[in-house]
């Protein structure tokens, strides 16, 4: 395709993709590709959804924030996009921020690179706050000179929602309102005629944390080598192994139930817990990683009404496995587990979360495992 998709639009984008690519853009943008898209209309209507950019907001780091604030701005072709950022991030590192974009259809296009005024929904902010760099010492002033109202204002925000509506944001406003001062000093960001923002900056600073600053380089992780690691890993390991063996050894003896809110309950895991003798959070990250990997399924007992929770009938050789090919199967398991054992044991909106539980599902965590 040639540089003028922009008269074309995304969906006319995605029509001249190869099967490999839309495919791969599937592969990251899961939650559009069921049911299937019926045509590249219904795809690109879905990845531009406010659910599905919520969720692929979460995988974008700083600088590919700033590239797309800069194309929502005005679409641009790469070179003009890394002169844009220029001196606060490497040429290739803008290229690749840019490249991820069009490979999360956050960005379109071949020769030049556009977005979609709904692509706004990714940023965590409304006001545009990272293509100009922010100018500390400015900031810190300004709160400096404001009024005791206006620092009112301002922490009120910092503590909760970074938006106010206000009739005061609306340019006929006379400019000596305390909301247009802080307009023009920096310490508010105005997002319509009614509308105001904190700009992320100001309240870094009235929280006392550490500002975003002016590079938008990704950090640099070259810490010391942890001597004994490789070996301490492979104990974990191996203990994992022992450990899953006593699950599932204990629910052979005495298959879970189901409870009516589905999934397995908290006494139920609490028995699992005391017979194998672990805690009750290993036992339920244990629990779960077996059910995801199929080891273990809810099914019916002969002459029993209740479903219950035991072992497969590919227990026996996935346990005749060598080691190294039982852990590859619970690690890539936990690598692509759409849930979170980490809220079993919490109170959700139907009592206590207990393992297999709707409530811990999540479609993002595999993304926040990926990234740690």
């Amino acid at each position: 395709m040639s540089s003028n998709t922009s008269s074309t639009g995304p969906a006319a984008w995605l029509r001249g993709r190869t099967d490999a690519e839309i495919a791969a853009l599937l592969d990251v943008r899961r939650d559009v590709a069921t049911p299937v898209p019926a045509g590249f209309a219904v795809l690109a209507s879905r990845l531009n959804s406010p659910s599905s950019l919520g969720r692929v907001a979460e995988r974008l780091t700083l600088l590919d924030l700033a590239v797309l604030e800069v194309l929502l701005t005005e679409p641009l072709d790469p070179d003009a996009l890394a002169r844009r950022l220029r001196g606060r991030a490497l040429k290739k590192q803008v290229l690749a921020a840019a490249e991820k974009l069009r490979g999360l259809a956050l960005a379109w296009g071949d020769d030049v690179l556009h977005t979609t005024a709904a692509a706004r929904e990714a940023l965590p902010w409304r006001s545009t706050q990272l293509t100009t760099p922010p100018d500390l010492d400015a900031i810190d002033a300004a709160l400096a000179a404001a009024g005791p109202d206006e620092r009112a204002l301002l922490e009120r925000l910092a503590e909760g929602s970074p938006l106010g509506r206000t009739a005061a944001a609306g340019s006929g406003t006379s400019p000596d309102h305390p909301v247009q001062r802080m307009l023009a000093s920096g310490l508010l960001a105005r997002v319509d005629h009614q509308t105001v923002e904190l700009p992320w900056e100001v309240r870094a600073r009235l929280r006392g944390e550490l500002p975003l600053g002016t590079s938008l380089k990704p950090p640099v992780l070259d810490g010391p080598p942890v001597p004994g690691a490789d070996g301490a890993g492979a104990v974990a390991a191996l203990e994992l192994l022992r450990h899953a063996d006593d699950v599932l050894d204990a629910l052979g003896a005495v298959p879970a139930q189901r409870v009516k809110a589905g999934g397995i309950g908290i006494r139920e895991l609490r028995r699992v817990a005391k017979a194998t003798g672990l805690a009750e959070d290993r036992a339920a990250l244990l629990l779960e990683l077996l059910a995801a990997a199929g080891l273990i399924v809810e099914g019916e007992l002969d002459g029993e009404e209740d479903s219950v929770f035991a072992p497969t009938v590919t227990v026996d050789e996935w346990q005749r496995s060598a080691p190294a090919e039982r852990w590859a199967l619970l690690a890539r398991t936990w690598l692509d587990l759409r849930r979170q054992p980490a809220l079993i044991g919490t109170r959700g909106e139907e009592g206590i979360v207990g393992p297999l539980h709707r409530a811990a599902r999540s479609t993002v965590a595999p993304q926040d495992r990926a990234a740690v």
